[in-house]
């Protein structure tokens, strides 16, 4: 059971990450989640800084599901996007080997990182519609002890391809790094308190 009484609502989660699925589900206990993909093409100018842009990303990731969807119930919308920052570098996921050992390589140089999160949410009630939204930022150290060869293993396993900054912490990417520093679900893709805030503050103006 949600420690939130949301039986009035139903729940859309506007991202098709199985990681952000299962923290609202197993953390938050929401388990009644109706998954929906943005149609907005991740492409801001990276010229902005880590904040700006993976906050403008989450927002118009939720404005793209409230204007492409009709809502017949109350509806409660979660949109969340993550980054990498790695000195002042936007790091997503990347697509291929290549790319993922330039970004591994590249935390054994400057090896404290930030993973950030934004995260939008929205009440639906017809026309009436309340925005919310908020960033995390969670601070990991790579180690940068670590053998070549296990970044390479690691590389070769193909875990960290397609995830934010190539690597999964909750799983064997986690050998890669020293110590966490904030909010560990944050790293795994959804930070559970802050969402919860924020539904919170929402149904608080309803």
């Amino acid at each position: 059971m949600s420690v939130l009484d949301l039986s009035n609502y139903s729940i859309v989660l506007g991202s098709s990450s199985a990681r952000r699925l299962s923290i609202l589900q197993e953390v938050l206990k929401i388990t009644k989640v109706t998954v929906v993909k943005p149609d907005f093409e991740e492409n801001l100018p990276k010229s902005m800084s880590p904040k700006q842009y993976v906050q403008q990303t989450s927002h118009h990731k939720l404005l793209s599901i409230l204007d492409a969807n009709t809502f017949e119930s109350p509806t409660i919308v979660i949109c969340c996007d993550t980054i990498v920052d790695c000195n002042g570098q936007i790091l997503e996921k990347p697509q291929t080997k290549v790319v993922q050992r330039q970004m591994l390589n590249s935390y054994r140089l400057h090896n404290a990182i930030n993973v950030i999160s934004s995260v939008h949410v929205a009440i639906v009630h017809g026309k009436d519609i309340h925005v919310a939204g908020d960033e995390v930022c969670t601070t990991l150290n790579f180690d940068s002890s670590t053998p070549q060869e296990v970044i390479e293993a690691y590389i070769e396993s193909e875990e960290g391809l397609e995830v934010a900054g190539g690597f999964k912490f909750q799983e064997a990417g986690n050998v890669l790094f020293s110590s966490l520093k904030g909010d560990y679900f944050n790293v795994v893709g959804l930070p559970a308190k802050r969402t919860f805030d924020l539904v919170r503050q929402l149904l608080g103006h309803v």
